[in-house]
C-alpha cells in the first residue's frame, strides 16, 4: 500500500508531464504502458511478468509513474517503484522498472520527480537494479548516484 497518496505531477522543460497514476486509474493507462513493461520484465529473468506487475500496480504493492507527451498527450515512457523497508528502519524508494523513449526530454526531471516523492515518504533515498545500460541513466546523469555493487545471478538448469 502506498506510504502517501502518489500525487506528483511535474512539468518538465521538455513540454512532457511526469505524474503518478493511482491504482484506481492503472487500468486508464495500461494499453498505453504494458509495451514499455512487458520489455523491462522481459529483461528481468523471470523476477517480473505483465501479470505480477498489473497486480502490484493494482494492490498499491508498485507506483506507477508516466510520462506524457504534452502536445499529442502520448505517454512515451513509464517507470514501477516501491518502497523498501529494511530490518533496520531505513527505507529506500526503488525503481523497479523503467521505460520509454525520448529520455533525454524526461530523465532528469523524472529522478526529480521520484526524489520528492521518496522524500516526502520519509525515505532516506533511491536504488534500483538493473542492467548494464543503467550506469548511463543514473552515474552518469547525475553524481549523487554511486554504483554501490554488481549482482551476479545463476539460473539452474533443468536436471535431466
Amino acid at each position: 500500500m502506498m506510504e502517501q497518496q502518489a500525487t506528483e505531477h511535474t512539468e518538465t522543460e521538455h513540454k512532457n508531464t511526469i505524474s503518478a497514476v493511482m491504482p484506481e486509474h492503472i487500468d486508464i493507462v495500461w494499453d498505453d504502458v504494458k509495451m514499455f513493461l512487458f520489455r523491462a520484465c522481459k529483461r528481468s529473468n523471470g523476477r517480473h511478468t505483465l501479470d505480477t506487475v498489473y497486480s502490484q500496480l493494482k494492490n498499491g504493492v508498485q507506483h506507477l509513474w508516466i510520462v506524457i507527451r504534452i502536445e499529442d498527450e502520448k505517454i512515451i515512457a513509464c517507470a514501477t517503484t516501491s518502497i523498501s523497508t529494511y530490518p533496520t528502519g531505513l527505507k529506500m524508494l526503488e525503481v523497479i522498472l523503467l521505460g520509454g523513449s525520448h529520455k533525454d526530454n524526461w530523465l532528469t526531471s523524472g529522478w526529480k520527480v521520484l526524489e520528492s516523492w521518496a522524500r516526502k515518504n520519509n525515505c532516506k533515498g533511491m536504488q534500483a537494479l538493473g542492467r548494464k545500460g543503467l550506469k548511463f541513466l543514473t552515474v552518469k546523469e547525475d553524481s549523487q548516484w554511486k554504483e554501490q555493487s554488481v549482482m551476479f545471478e545463476k539460473i539452474f538448469k533443468e536436471k535431466e
